[in-house]
């Protein structure tokens, strides 16, 4: 068996042992199907990579110099116009760029508000700590002041000479 049949078969807690001889015959002729179009994938994305249509690219092939391209816009903007990114037209493209600036923009400022969001919950957090610690003060002086009050005004008992 391959690597990915095997990881496979191990991610479900299986192996060649535990599955019958035909499905294990059918399951490698799967996982040959699978490498091969894999291959196919890769091999594309390299032509594809290869193929690319950009000003460099577009340069070699043609022998027309790069400083040329930039110094004629119409060259360069020709070129532009005509990359393709899988057969999505241009205009598609820049009306998803345009949406994904403006999402950008809307997430960067929900991300500035839950910033400011969090900053309040903290000042208001130490704010009422600092409330409490101050109730606190005013009850303990308030404490203070009424024993203060009792004190003053407890009669004094004046002891005469004679008593004893």
């Amino acid at each position: 068996m391959g690597k990915t049949l095997d990881a496979f078969l191990a991610s479900h807690k299986k192996d060649q042992a535990t599955i019958s001889k035909t499905l294990n015959k059918e399951l490698l002729a799967v996982e040959e199907e699978i490498l091969a179009r894999q291959k196919n994938i890769a091999d594309a994305e390299n032509v594809i990579k290869d193929n690319a249509i950009n000003v460099k690219a577009i340069s070699e092939a043609t022998g027309i110099s790069r400083k040329t391209f930039y110094n004629n816009k119409l060259l360069a903007e020709f070129v532009e116009e005509n990359r393709t990114v899988d057969d999505v037209p241009r205009e598609e493209i820049n009306r998803l760029k345009g949406k994904c600036d403006d999402t950008e923009k809307k997430l960067l400022l929900m991300v500035d508000r839950d910033i400011e969001t969090e900053t309040l919950r903290h000042e208001l957090s130490k704010l009422q700590s600092e409330l409490a610690a101050a109730q606190k003060r005013i009850q303990s002086l308030e404490e203070q002041h009424e024993d203060d009050l009792r004190k003053i005004n407890k009669p004094v008992i004046k002891k005469n000479r004679f008593q004893a």
